[in-house]
């Protein structure tokens, strides 16, 4: 997983959420979780974007 790219595809996609803040993302067994607090609610992303990317 390319979390550079990742990152990048959000904060483009997301600039409301992101501007400003870090960046967390964890990859599951079946989607990616990204948020930018640990108490935050996630956006939740399938694998699958990272064929996009």
């Amino acid at each position: 997983m390319n979390k550079e790219a990742l990152e990048a595809y959000v904060r483009k996609r997301y600039p409301r959420i992101f501007k400003n803040k870090p960046v967390i993302i964890t990859e599951e067994e079946n989607f990616i979780t990204i948020k930018y607090n640990k108490d935050a609610s996630p956006i939740i992303l399938s694998k699958d974007v990272q064929t996009i990317i």
